[in-house]
C-alpha cells in the first residue's frame, strides 16, 4: 500500500518529516507490524467511534484492543463503535477498512490512549487512560 494522497499532502504542508515502510499485504495492525519488521507496540491503529458531535478516531498501540467503556468513563463522552458503512467515505483515498492515525488530514477528530506518549498530533486531541 501507499500513503493515501490526503495524509501525504497533510504531512508536507505541515512540513513533517517521515518515511514509509515497504510490507506485505496484512490485514490487522498487528500484522502489518511483524510484516514490516517492527514492534506492535510502535504502530498506532485507529478505531472509528460516535458521539453526539460525530465520528472521532481513537488511537491505540497495535497491540491493544480497544474497550469503549473504559473510553467512555475515561472521556465522559457517551461513545460507540462506529459502523464501517456510516464512516467508509470519510477516507475515501484509503484502503478499504482502513483508518489512518492521522485522521485530522480528513477533518476527523482523535482521541489518544494515554499510552501513546511518543506520538505528536498537532490538532487538539483528546486523551484517556486505556
Amino acid at each position: 500500500m501507499t500513503i493515501p494522497g490526503t495524509v501525504e499532502a497533510y504531512l508536507r504542508a505541515r512540513r513533517q518529516a517521515y518515511r514509509t515502510l515497504t510490507h506485505e499485504e496484512a490485514g490487522s495492525s498487528q500484522e502489518i507490524a511483524e510484516a514490516a519488521g517492527v514492534s506492535g507496540k510502535t504502530v498506532v491503529k485507529g478505531v472509528v467511534l460516535e458521539d453526539a458531535d460525530g465520528f472521532v478516531v481513537a488511537l491505540i498501540p497495535a497491540t491493544h484492543r480497544l474497550h469503549v467503556a473504559d473510553i467512555q468513563r475515561s472521556s465522559g463522552s457517551p461513545l460507540e463503535l462506529a459502523r464501517e458503512e456510516d464512516f467508509q467515505s470519510l477516507f475515501a483515498d484509503c484502503d478499504a477498512g482502513a483508518v489512518p492515525a492521522l485522521a485530522p488530514a480528513y477533518g476527523v477528530p482523535v482521541m489518544a490512549d494515554r499510552d501513546l506518549s511518543l506520538i505528536h498530533i498537532s490538532e487538539p486531541t483528546r486523551l484517556w487512560s486505556g
